[in-house]
């Protein structure tokens, strides 16, 4: 079934100038559609990607989206669920967790440009070494190997060490997320 470019609401067209990016190859979607991430719900509409007859409108919809530089609000709406942290007290807010439950079919999408991105921005060699989160063949084991070994490099030279280490309450809620998005604006205009 073909769709115009008006099935989608005004606010998903982009003024950007830059060369589209090459659609999603039918081997991307399939990655992406044969290896969820483990355990996680479908979401609001209940579509997971073990549905395969959905294979074609997935590749449609995700094509559609990045050529019109669209994540739609309705892949972003999710289903809120508090999880008591430990034996904190019940009547208290900070005493829970929560868990958002979004759509399978956007966090697919999610993963493409993910994925995209993380190659564009790899290639480029714009990721710095020391970043060792969300990264192919780093992790939190990795970083911690990387700080012992300078640390190991310091004292063996006769240098003084000093290691800062700083665990903030709550600090996801307290980000000042419009700084981030500047920041993140930024970079993305510098890399175009």
């Amino acid at each position: 079934m073909q769709h115009s470019g008006a099935d989608f609401p005004a606010y998903c067209h982009s003024n950007i100038t830059q060369p589209p990016d090459p659609p999603f190859s039918p081997q991307e979607i399939s990655v992406v559609i044969k290896h969820p991430p483990s355990g996680k719900t479908p979401g609001i509409y209940g579509i997971d990607n073990q549905t395969k007859r959905f294979n074609n409108i997935f590749s449609t919809l995700f094509n559609k989206c990045l050529r019109l530089s669209c994540f739609s609000d309705s892949l972003k709406i999710g289903n809120i669920i508090l999880f008591q942290k430990g034996e904190k007290d019940q009547r208290l807010a900070s005493s829970y967790r929560p868990i958002s439950l979004l759509p399978t079919i956007g966090k697919m999408l999610e993963k493409l440009m993910s994925q995209r991105l993380t190659y564009h921005l790899e290639s480029a060699n714009s990721l710095n070494d020391r970043h060792h989160d969300f990264r192919e063949g780093k992790s939190v084991y990795t970083a911690i190997n990387e700080l012992i070994s300078k640390l190991q490099s310091a004292r063996r030279d006769g240098k003084h060490i000093l290691v800062l280490s700083i665990d903030m309450k709550g600090a996801c809620d307290n980000l000042q997320h419009g700084a981030i998005l500047r920041v993140w604006t930024s970079a993305l205009a510098f890399l175009a």
